[in-house]
């Protein structure tokens, strides 16, 4: 093993590999360009190389490398729903309106937490929704506020 090797192996060791967005093109068949909007890659059960939201190979989605330490999923907001719901009668582009993904209410134990993962307004798989990851806000400090006279320098 060269040293090379070693060094890029090490410094992989604290990086993580995310799916994102789907980049597959679904009307490369009709000559035309069109999207799906799957925003995030949760693998299958039956089948974990293959998306679970929009079906499609994990190749599709575009691969990025993070730190170990930056955001967790348990900072991320999922805002509004960027499904393309025209995509399988090659129609006009056309997204549903859901501003803001709500988590649907399960059943049983089994399908409570694949149910979770459905909005509840549109209908729509989590991965459709965009993704913010919330930043870590320091709240500013506002500035003083003097009631009463005010200042004058003379006075003193």
């Amino acid at each position: 093993m060269s040293n090379k090797e070693g060094s890029s192996s090490a410094s992989m060791a604290n990086k993580i590999v995310r799916y994102e967005e789907c980049c597959k093109n679904h009307g490369a068949r009709a000559g035309k360009s069109a999207i799906d909007g799957c925003k995030e890659f949760m693998a299958m059960l039956t089948n974990p190389l293959y998306c679970d939201a929009c079906e499609c190979h994990r190749n599709f989605h575009k691969k990025k490398v993070v730190e170990d330490g930056e955001a967790s999923d348990s900072e991320a907001i999922y805002e509004n729903c960027c499904k393309n719901h025209a995509i399988r009668v090659a129609k006009f582009s056309y997204e549903d309106g859901c501003l803001e993904f709500m988590p649907s209410e399960g059943g049983d134990k089994a399908e409570d937490s694949r149910a979770k993962l459905i909005c509840a307004a549109c209908g729509c798989h989590r991965n459709f929704h965009k993704r913010k990851v919330g930043e870590k806000v320091v709240p500013r400090r506002s500035p003083p506020v003097y009631y009463g006279g005010g200042y004058d320098s003379d006075d003193y």
